[in-house]
């Protein structure tokens, strides 16, 4: 993260966005694509594959998103 950004967020930021990324398996909250992962081969990674890996909404994604 840029320095000059530094003082926006906490010293475990890092830490803190692994975590949350982890807890919902690398997806979106809000389109639920595949997320990057750190190391991924992002050679021939595309919008469409990304998509095709998509979960189907459950009922307790959309009880989360109201929130």
């Amino acid at each position: 993260m840029p320095s000059k950004y530094q003082s926006h967020y906490r010293e475990n930021w890092s830490n803190i966005a692994l975590e949350v990324k982890q807890s919902v398996g690398w997806r979106c909250s809000k389109c639920r694509l595949q997320c990057i992962r750190p190391g991924d081969d992002t050679k021939k990674l595309t919008c469409y594959l990304r998509m095709e890996q998509m979960q189907p909404y459950t009922e307790e994604m959309v009880e989360l998103d109201k929130q």
